[in-house]
């Protein structure tokens, strides 16, 4: 025998439909709130204007050495050390100044000035320093180049307008292009050259396609 349907009063059923519209309704506008959160614009710095003509900026090092201030991009400095003469190495150019002991290496220390100019090294003073460069060589002979200079180098940030190409004419050795920098006479070097003339100087040996042989 089916029992037969109890019909719930009206006035509860009523009331439990009123309260399913109520939470509903709430859900609702959570979520709503959330959107509207979401498409509140974030407050923005305002952003200076730059000046006309002006680039990109370039992050590099400026160091002194002879008349001219190298520019070398930062990641190719491996150290910055106190100035100690070079112990001599025998049958070398006037620029090669010798090498010293650094992490367990021998590094050639070079007169930069004095290689692409052709000029007498010149004399360290207590504020000469020795810049240690990495090489650009894959497999070299010379993993890092020795460079002494005549202070403490210094980082720089030089947007590409204030550069100022000027040529090289004599086609030095281990120079990429010499520059106007303000005033100031500046050169970018072949680090990938460089490294060659240091290795075929200080150790008889050049490079070709990567690979290390006597010259």
């Amino acid at each position: 025998m089916v029992p037969p349907t109890i019909k719930k009063p009206k006035k509860e059923a009523a009331r439990r439909k009123t309260n399913k519209k109520v939470k509903r309704t709430a859900t609702r506008k959570r979520v709503s709130g959330k959107s509207e959160s979401r498409r509140t614009p974030a407050a923005r710095k305002p952003v200076a204007a730059k000046p006309n003509g002006a680039g990109p900026t370039i992050h590099c090092t400026l160091a002194l050495t002879g008349k001219w201030s190298m520019v070398l991009p930062t990641s190719a400095i491996a150290e910055i050390t106190d100035y100690e003469p070079p112990a001599p190495l025998e049958n070398t150019p006037p620029w090669l100044l010798g090498q010293v002991e650094w992490e367990d290496w021998q590094v050639p220390v070079i007169s930069y000035g004095a290689l692409i100019d052709g000029d007498t090294p010149e004399s360290a003073t207590a504020q000469s320093r020795i810049m240690v460069v990495k090489s650009l060589s894959s497999g070299s002979r010379v993993p890092f180049i020795g460079v002494m200079v005549r202070e403490i180098p210094k980082l720089a940030n030089i947007a590409e307008h204030e550069l100022q190409v000027t040529g090289d004419k004599g086609k030095s050795l281990g120079v990429h292009c010499r520059i106007k920098l303000g005033s100031q006479d500046a050169v970018i070097p072949d680090l990938d050259r460089l490294s060659q003339l240091v290795g075929h100087a200080a150790y008889g040996t050049v490079e070709k396609d990567g690979q290390v042989g006597k010259a």
